[in-house]
């Protein structure tokens, strides 16, 4: 019980403490736990907790990403642009993030290509089925 919300929280104290530092990551865990709504969406499954976790998983993946060029942060972010693609109707905008992050961060060609190679044919799985059968 609840090893989404712990993940969830852990997520969001390594992505503070990356950005900000021991106390900023104590201030946003605190934040994300005393944040009712957030907690109910992640424990029950809902599209805005996944929603939520993707978005703390693709920013923490590209961090890690930036600091140390290694493959698996990479993959890490683009596996959580995927999660946030299935999760939404809009959520194309997940890969599109990632990729205009990359871009912003003058990721070199190949690190676009796996990002692309990894969420573009996985989130586009869904819509192109749903067209088919429309």
């Amino acid at each position: 019980m609840g090893l989404q919300l712990l993940a969830l929280h852990d997520l969001v104290w390594r992505l503070a403490f990356e950005w900000g530092g021991k106390i900023a990551a104590r201030r946003a865990v605190l934040l994300a736990a005393t944040t009712p709504i957030l907690n109910w969406a992640v424990l029950m499954g809902q599209e805005t907790g996944l929603t939520a976790v993707a978005v703390c998983a693709l920013c923490f993946g590209l961090t890690r990403w930036y600091q140390a060029r290694k493959t698996g942060w990479l993959a890490l972010a683009a596996l959580a642009a995927v999660v946030g693609a299935s999760t939404r109707e809009y959520g194309l905008a997940f890969p599109l993030l990632g990729l205009g992050m990359l871009a912003l961060m003058r990721a070199p060609r190949r690190a676009l290509f796996i990002f692309a190679a990894i969420t573009l044919p996985a989130t586009l799985i869904w819509p192109l089925r749903t067209w088919v059968l429309t």
